[in-house]
């Protein structure tokens, strides 16, 4: 069976089962009374993965600033709920089961929930987003009034009837946050990558100093750069900083994490699957760069103040990376002349099989390197 077909037979039964939902299911009328003054209590749904939600904690520490409550309804597991509590910016964080035989309880569940304005992350328009912002009461529900992300387009015609809309037309997350967010009084101005206050300059030097590398992507190998690459790069940093390697990856990233860890047997720790979130934020605090794809690994390496260098290709070419609001000592590195297919639009490319993307695949190792002593040097960990 082809990957189109699967495609076009998924996106059949899910508009299929979703759209009986919004037929049958007592979702909360749209309420007709006037705009009220700026909401204080905010419901967001961010039903994506963890750097989703990083790229919008930006969005929400300006929220936060200006005294609004604000209430997270994500999905279990991914570290997404444990984020969120780390950062302090949501009085409450809902996480709800994601197996689909789950999904009927959990918009019950969200009835019972109370807030002046419901708003997703991210910024894209998802049917099962649309639904649990459409069980929360509220006096005002404002989805994004874009196509990015619809796989459903006549069930988003109907959600939009029950919602009010603000035009989103920016490629860049973060720019899509604040245009999406400021029409509501939410946010003021241009926001930039969520780092955590106070972990500039915090770095706990160790001895030999640690480089940490993701050679995971989100379950998609075609997004993940060669791990031999990976390795020749770990090595000249090796010779040139004698730092040692910490790899990191989930547990269903183990097989690629040791194939890492076998091409750098002196050199390596292989960590994968056994860290929390916490004990992997006090590791990066340790360590001088960070390798990743372009996934929440990289996010989270920003967030925690490490350099970090994101191998990219050019799937959603600008949705984060390359993002000219980086700090300093990161960079995002990409292939010199990318493929004609750029962008695909494609969060997860089936271009290549079980192999990575040619627009991956054409990023030299020499290229990251550079980008690796720069990132470090301007870090001052060199």
């Amino acid at each position: 069976m082809s990957s189109s077909f699967k495609q076009q037979f998924k996106q059949m039964i899910g508009t299929l089962i979703y759209g009986s939902l919004l037929t049958v299911f007592p979702f909360p009328r749209k309420r007709t009374a006037e705009k009220s003054s700026p909401p204080r209590q905010v419901a967001v749904v961010c039903l994506a993965a963890l750097g989703d939600l990083i790229t919008f904690c930006p969005a929400a520490q300006q929220m936060r600033s200006e005294g609004l409550r604000l209430t997270l309804i994500c999905r279990e597991g991914g570290g997404i709920a444990e984020f969120a509590a780390e950062t302090g910016l949501f009085e409450a964080v809902i996480a709800l089961p994601h197996r689909f035989r789950s999904r009927i309880a959990n918009l019950r569940r969200l009835g019972s929930l109370s807030a002046e304005l419901v708003v997703v992350a991210p910024v894209q328009r998802h049917i099962l987003s649309d639904l649990y912002a459409l069980a929360i009461p509220a006096q005002r529900r404002v989805l994004p009034d874009t196509t990015a992300g619809c796989a459903h387009l006549g069930l988003k015609k109907r959600v939009d009837r029950q919602v009010d809309l603000v035009p989103v037309t920016a490629q860049n997350e973060l720019e899509r946050n604040a245009q999406y967010s400021e029409p509501l009084g939410l946010v003021r101005g241009p926001l930039s990558p969520f780092v955590f206050r106070g972990e500039k300059g915090a770095w706990q030097k160790t001895e030999p100093s640690c480089v940490a590398i993701f050679p995971g992507a989100g379950g998609s190998i075609s997004k993940c750069w060669p791990v031999e690459r990976f390795a020749w790069v770990a090595r000249q940093l090796a010779e040139r900083t004698r730092c040692r390697v910490l790899i990191f990856g989930t547990a269903a990233e183990r097989s690629l994490c040791g194939k890492l860890a076998a091409l750098l047997p002196e050199t390596a720790r292989d960590l994968s699957g056994q860290t929390t979130l916490a004990e992997l934020a006090q590791r990066l605090k340790g360590c001088c760069l960070s390798l990743t794809n372009d996934s929440g690994s990289a996010h989270l390496s920003i967030a925690h103040g490490v350099p970090t260098v994101i191998v990219c290709g050019g799937w959603e070419y600008g949705r984060f990376y390359p993002n000219p609001t980086l700090p300093p000592d990161c960079r995002a590195v990409l292939a010199k002349e990318l493929p004609s297919c750029v962008p695909c639009g494609q969060s997860k490319p089936d271009c290549s099989g079980r192999a990575c993307a040619p627009c991956v695949a054409a990023v030299r190792q020499e290229t990251v390197l550079e980008a690796a002593l720069a990132c470090m040097v301007e870090g001052k960990r060199f």
